[in-house]
């Protein structure tokens, strides 16, 4: 069986992508930058990510500190924010990410440890003014209105109700709720609080020598409430100097969220397209698997399955896909993925090997076809799944079943169930 997780294990050439993405990062010299990596379900938006920050990671070099706004060091901050849906704000748990990151890699220098945990200070304040309600403009006595307003309020109302036990719990609540957000009761102006947040930011990396790279992913799995304020946390960050953001997701379904979000006002789809545009200097598409790329995958996916199942050795299946790999990159030279060069990458001596192979050669121009699968990564990889549970379920019964027959009848059924039954 073949697992649905992002890899950075490239078996359709997607890596010289991921080598112009992270050449993006580069170039931009310490500049601001923003890359939307856009694509549909199942396409590898997650993989090109992961992809990208590996690239990224060849530059490091911990020995020697960057000088100048071209430095090469990077703190790569990785963001789902599918993960936090439901438990916490997704705006304040990316800042709150970056700040940790920010701190971590400040811990080397005892100066600027102590502006990194000033930085996270103005986080928390940023996070008070989160629970305190989403359109606060200003903060006057320390404690925002909204939720502690309410557990103020319900404090009230206990005293009011002669409940002095009541009152003293909402007091508590009322304090923890508070407690390490604000040392005292001060008048705080939000909009001059993010600034002086991104002034931070921006001095701190400046003082690190250091890049700050986040990559957010996941973004077309959250509901669209947390799409969005994962999209306005991100703008609190966007054209800080030092810093740069690859942002995964399927722009189809950003555009969606966007037209939720402002429902009811008339907007077109026009203003919810430019409201992603906005965000994204460089637009960035997962391309969609060739004919040759869809051989190639299928057949590395069996040859994957063999070296698991200890049908192929490590030095023979490393063989094959740097052979895949050099393949793909002459394809526009007219060089192409045929059953010649299919067979060459299994050992000759292994028939069950070669006549997979076979089955790559012939699958994979339907599956490239298919209205229902359209040679996506993920798709495929479930129609090779299921094709393999059936031979493992017949197997018990002693029932000889052949790999190629079953997949043709697979691909029938997801094709047009109707003649398959």
């Amino acid at each position: 069986m073949w697992h649905d997780n992002e890899t950075t294990v490239d078996y359709v050439n997607f890596r010289l992508v991921a080598k112009a993405c992270a050449e993006l990062v580069r170039d931009a010299g310490g500049e601001p930058i923003s890359i939307g990596i856009s694509g549909g379900w199942g396409m590898g938006k997650s993989s090109l990510v992961r992809m990208v920050a590996s690239e990224l990671s060849l530059d490091q070099d911990s020995s020697k500190k960057a000088d100048g706004p071209g430095g090469t060091r990077y703190i790569v901050v990785t963001f789902n924010p599918w993960l936090y849906q439901g438990f916490e704000d997704a705006r304040t748990a990316l800042l709150q990410t970056v700040g940790d990151a920010v701190l971590k890699e400040a811990e080397k220098d005892a100066g600027l440890f102590e502006k990194a945990k000033s930085l996270v200070k103005r986080i928390n304040l940023l996070r008070l003014a989160q629970l305190g309600g989403e359109t606060a403009a200003t903060i006057i006595t320390g404690v925002p209105v909204g939720l502690i307003g309410k557990v103020v309020e319900s404090g009230t109302e206990a005293f009011r109700n002669k409940s002095v036990q009541e009152g003293h719990a909402a007091v508590q609540e009322a304090q923890t709720a508070t407690k390490g957000l604000l040392n005292e009761a001060q008048p705080i102006s939000l909009p001059k609080e993010i600034q002086s947040f991104r002034d931070a930011l921006e001095e701190l990396l400046d003082d690190l020598g250091i890049t700050l790279v986040v990559f957010v992913d996941d973004l077309d799995r959250c509901l669209p409430k947390t799409a969005i304020s994962t999209l306005e946390a991100i703008r609190l960050l966007l054209f800080l100097r030092r810093s740069a953001f690859v942002i995964a997701a399927d722009d189809v379904f950003i555009r969606g969220a966007v037209r939720v979000h402002f429902a009811g006002t008339g907007l077109d789809d026009d203003i919810a397209t430019n409201y992603f545009d906005k965000l994204i200097q460089v637009p960035l598409r997962v391309p969609r698997l060739g004919p040759n790329e869809t051989k190639a995958y299928t057949a590395l996916l069996f040859l994957e399955r063999a070296h698991r199942n200890g049908q192929l050795d490590a030095e023979n299946f490393d063989s094959a896909k740097s052979s895949v790999e050099t393949r793909l990159r002459e394809t526009w030279t007219g060089k192409s993925v045929d059953l010649t060069f299919l067979e060459s990458l299994a050992p000759q001596g292994s028939s069950e090997l070669l006549g997979l192979m076979g089955l790559a050669e012939r699958l994979a121009p339907l599956l490239f076809s298919a209205s229902t699968v359209q040679a996506n990564p993920r798709l495929v990889k479930r129609f090779l799944n299921t094709v393999f549970l059936r031979k493992t379920l017949a197997k018990p019964q002693n029932i000889d079943v052949d790999v190629q027959v079953l997949a043709k009848w697979h691909l029938l059924e997801r094709c047009d169930e109707s003649i398959a039954n």
